[in-house]
């Protein structure tokens, strides 16, 4: 999403996205295990996020950009790929039974983190999406309750469905109504980002 928003269209807005429309439903039919006919376009886009996470410091970006340049190369290292490859060997079905109860463990096992986006609420949900769309530093925090710690500009919010805080001691309640806007709405406010966003 940010390099589209870093390189420049090279034609009308719909017009391009008509062409990438039509490409994706052409690559969409294409054998998994082939090399894709869109192979320069990729290559194109692939060098394109590679040079603008160098320029930008976001060198945590590019071993998953390699990943992807070498399955551009060797479509059996493509998700596709492999998941057609696998599904050769038995059915679809016991390859999705097979992938859901091995993602299903790996979940049970990950951090704390994992489990708590699953119990977040739909303000804290919206919160969480609005902050990282403007740039706030956020991450779930492991207590009872699911709470998010925003923090910007050297300041810090902490947010739970109904509440903020900053120091996590004081919680000043949240009228929420039906909508989770109050909430998002009252941590960019303690955050002084309203006159700047």
């Amino acid at each position: 999403m940010l390099y589209l928003l870093w390189t420049d269209e090279q034609a009308p807005a719909d017009q391009w996205v008509q062409q990438g429309d039509q490409l994706n439903e052409q690559v969409a039919l294409e054998n998994p295990l082939t090399t894709t006919v869109a192979q320069a376009e990729g290559q194109r886009l692939l060098a394109g996020m590679c040079n603008m996470c160098q320029q930008l410091h976001l060198t945590a970006c590019l071993p998953a950009l390699n990943n992807a340049t070498a399955a551009l190369a060797d479509p059996q290292l493509t998700v596709s790929g492999q998941l057609y490859r696998r599904s050769q060997a038995s059915t679809q079905k016991q390859l999705a039974i097979t992938l859901a109860t091995q993602h299903a463990a790996w979940f049970k096992s990950a951090p704390t983190n994992n489990h708590l986006l699953s119990r977040l609420s739909a303000p804290l949900q919206a919160l969480l999406l609005t902050a990282i769309q403007r740039g706030i530093n956020v991450c779930c925090l492991p207590t009872d309750e699911p709470e998010l710690q925003c923090c910007f500009n050297q300041r810090t919010i902490y947010a739970k469905t109904d509440a903020i805080s900053t120091n996590q001691k004081t919680w000043s309640p949240v009228n929420q109504l039906t909508n989770a806007v109050p909430l998002v709405d009252a941590v960019i406010t303690q955050l002084h980002l309203s006159e700047s966003a």
